[in-house]
Formats: C-alpha cells, structure tokens, sequence
C-alpha cells in the first residue's frame, strides 16, 4: 500500500532533520526521487555527499528549484525540470519511476513551495502528484515547518496523507 507522510520539522533543525530522513529512505528504499524545490542541484549534491555512508545511486535528485524553461538531463541521476511546466513534471516523474524503478518520492519542501510560488495552485499541484505517483505504488514524503502547520495548503493535503510526524 502506497503511504504519503508529511513531516514537520523546526526550521532551526533543518539540516539535520533532511539529513536524517535522506539516510532512514536510503535504508527502506532501493531508489528515492529527491525532489528540491529550495536548493539547486549542485548544493543538494553536495550536501548529499557529507551524508557519512550514503549510497548516492540510491538517489536521483530533481532540481525545481528556478526558473528554468525546459527540461534538462545532468546526468542520469540529476535533472532540472521547470516548476512552472507542471504537466512535463508529471510526465517526467511517470518515466523516472517506470524507468529506474523509484519507490518513493521525497519532497523538499513544502514550506519552499508555499514561500516561493505562492502565485501557483500548489494545492492542486501536489494534490495531483501524489495521485499520481500513488497510481505507480510509489511512497511519498514531504517535509514542511512548523510555521505552516495551518496553511491552507497544507491542511488541503489532509486527506491524501496517510501519516504525519512531528520532528
């Protein structure tokens, strides 16, 4: 059965909450689509190898983070994908997880979202990505602060999320 979990996590804890949740997904999934819509790839690499023991080939991390206006391939493990072309994403997410067998889905974050593009219906959004990965069996995790706990589309997302943890 598919499980979407949205965690809470202390802005001031951040870091280390990530990297906690980064290491307990390498050990219960053999393949997690990070999903950054906070940082570029390239620091999102970066801080993925300080990660003590971390099988990178666990991990193909998607990088939403900009502006950017087409689709492009780093190498088959990194990608940059618009955040604005919300139906290529979709269509991108449905291949990756086909093609490389991805298990599970890990956003960061939700707080990024809702501070950074806030001029788009993300309740829609998120709503129809985890229809979505949810139709190809894939677990979903998403992380949001504290500070959101009552935002509009965090608790638009109530019912499709099976557990929620406070970190």
């Amino acid at each position: 059965m598919t499980m979407h979990t949205l965690f809470y996590v202390n802005k001031a804890l951040y870091t280390e909450t990530i990297r906690g949740l980064i290491k307990d997904a390498a050990h219960e999934y053999d393949k997690t689509c990070y999903i950054s819509f906070n940082d570029p790839f390239n620091i999102v690499v970066r801080f993925f190898e300080t990660i003590h023991g971390l099988d990178l080939d666990k991990f193909i991390i998607v990088d939403s983070s900009g502006k950017e206006v087409s689709k492009k391939s780093i190498n088959m493990q990194t990608y940059v994908v618009p955040i604005h072309d919300v139906f290529r994403t979709y269509l991108f997410l449905r291949d990756i997880i086909r093609e490389q067998n991805v298990q599970h889905i890990f956003i960061d974050s939700l707080s990024a979202l809702i501070h950074r593009f806030s001029d788009m219906p993300l309740k829609r959004m998120i709503s129809d990505l985890l229809l979505e990965v949810g139709q190809y069996k894939c677990d979903t995790s998403m992380v949001v602060f504290h500070e959101h706990l009552d935002h509009d589309i965090v608790q638009g997302l109530s019912p499709f999320i099976g557990k929620n943890v406070r970190l």
